[in-house]
């Protein structure tokens, strides 16, 4: 367990809060309010019906509600709240004429009630008081994972120590009658918590643990060694399926060399999602170079007409539409050899660029709360919003030439998105692909300007440069390539 026990503002900058209001001024005032006392996630809804979708989407650690609001009050929401999070800590705050909501907000399970108006070291007190139980909690959880893990570890910790050092992803190991006799450090973080404990006692196994889907293994026991690509598994946590790669091998243990089976698991998700990602990118180039041959033929019968000779009603009309151009393909082919640190890079740049270039984390907070509220409520007007932080990343990254191959990108995808109709696209998918070009330009970001860690400032062209294309593929009103393989389902 952690010996170190943080301040108040470090307990609060641990933690997430939504807070739920329907005066806009108020919710303004008290969101501020939070996120001096060290919050560094606030989200802001203003009713109930609003928040409730909120903490759906976003899991905050701590809610923090009014009572009396149009379209769902509080008690309501928190209602619907506890039937998917029984533990998550709930604070309610109301004027005194509402105290007979005091006994139903107790009955549905309210952790602290503050009134209204609000004294500034009452509600102080009740948000430190909610993120030291909190953190309390947590830390009593990490124990009894610990626990868990010493329990199973006992019979041959000093020799199994060895082999935990060996296997820094997570491992499980089975005696010959199928009973665990090891799990180390990693294993303990790839379940949730109340699974490792009922894989622990004995009340699940571990093929119980896993998704059940096509394309991945459903137990253990159907490893193939001979075709190892095909040993993946789904596991589920935190409302997202994770893809392991699974091997197997036996050791032998203790003074009678029992066989032990050591099965340990690499996570492949995100090499999976690349492999998918490349799979589109394959099928876009392979229409494109349909389409191309399917232009010059219709150029070479233009060629062969009469000069004077208008179009024959028998000859059929050839429709062919190109999803690249030139100039997009020459950014696809090019590679930059040479590589550049990030800080030999921006030690060349102006500082006002330099500047402008951090300033971009503004238009990302702005994309994410774009594609929340799209997600949340779909309108046009969000989704010319998601148009425009694109574009604003465009003309900024515009000014580095080193970067003209991004710009042109993310131009290109401006366009496409400028030109969408919110009631005729595929919601989901625009927000998964979206949310994956925001999260490259964030990741790019931070890597060449903020930590400067970046070994090569190139290293994100290529990912960035297929989620646009992706986009081109699955958005583009030009595209008519069939979505064959699907998306890779991790929700």
């Amino acid at each position: 367990m952690n010996e170190h026990i943080p301040t108040e503002e470090e307990l609060t900058g641990l933690f997430s809060i939504l807070y739920v209001e329907d005066d806009e001024a108020i919710n303004f005032l008290y969101q501020r309010m939070l996120k001096t006392l060290g919050f560094q996630r606030v989200w802001g809804a203003r009713d109930g019906e609003e928040g409730l979708q909120l903490f759906q989407q976003v899991q905050p650690d701590i809610v923090l509600s009014d009572i009396m609001m149009p379209k769902m009050d509080g008690l309501e929401m928190v209602r619907n709240i506890r039937q998917e999070d029984a533990e998550v800590p709930v604070i309610m705050a109301t004027a005194f004429d509402e105290k007979n909501y005091l006994m139903r907000s107790i009955e549905i399970g309210v952790d602290r009630y503050i009134v209204k108006p609000i004294d500034r070291n009452q509600f102080n007190g009740a948000i430190h008081t909610i993120c030291r139980n909190l953190y309390e909690r947590r830390e009593a959880e990490e124990y009894a994972r610990r626990k868990i893990q010493a329990r199973i570890n006992q019979a041959t910790a000093q020799t199994l120590s060895e082999v935990a050092n060996l296997f820094p992803n997570p491992a499980i190991i089975f005696s010959g009658e199928g009973k665990i006799t090891f799990i180390n450090d990693a294993f303990t973080t790839m379940l949730e918590t109340h699974d490792l404990r009922r894989l622990s006692q004995g009340d699940v196994q571990m093929n119980d643990l896993l998704v059940k889907r096509d394309g991945y293994l459903s137990s253990l026991q159907d490893l193939e060694p001979a075709d190892y690509r095909r040993n993946r598994i789904l596991i589920h946590k935190g409302r997202i399926n994770t893809i392991y790669q699974v091997a197997s091998h036996q050791i032998a243990l203790g003074e009678e060399a029992q066989l032990h089976q050591v099965y340990t698991f690499t996570n492949i998700t995100r090499l999976e999602y690349e492999k998918h990602k490349s799979q589109n990118l394959a099928r876009l180039l392979q229409e494109n170079f349909r389409t191309r041959v399917c232009s010059n033929t219709v150029a070479e019968t233009s060629t062969q007409a009469s000069p004077g000779a208008g179009t024959s009603s028998d000859t059929p009309a050839v429709s062919c539409t190109t999803l690249l151009s030139n100039a997009e393909l020459a950014v696809l082919r090019r590679s930059h050899l040479s590589k550049t640190s990030a800080t030999e890079y921006v030690d060349s740049l102006d500082d006002a660029i330099v500047d402008q270039m951090e300033e971009l984390s503004d238009v990302d907070f702005e994309l994410e709360e774009h594609l929340i509220h799209l997600s949340k409520a779909p309108s046009q007007e969000m989704l010319d919003s998601i148009a425009q932080d694109v574009s604003s990343y465009a003309r900024a990254i515009r000014q580095l030439v080193d970067f003209n191959d991004l710009a042109f990108a993310l131009e290109q995808l401006y366009e496409i998105v400028s030109a969408l109709d919110i009631g005729s696209i595929k919601l989901d998918k625009f927000i998964v692909l979206m949310e994956s070009v925001r999260q490259d330009l964030r990741d790019w970001r931070t890597m060449v300007f903020v930590t400067r860690e970046a070994q090569d400032i190139h290293y994100l062209d290529s990912s960035l440069f297929s989620s646009c294309l992706q986009f081109q593929l699955d958005f583009s009103a030009d595209s008519d390539v069939a979505d064959e393989g699907g998306d890779l389902e991790l929700f």
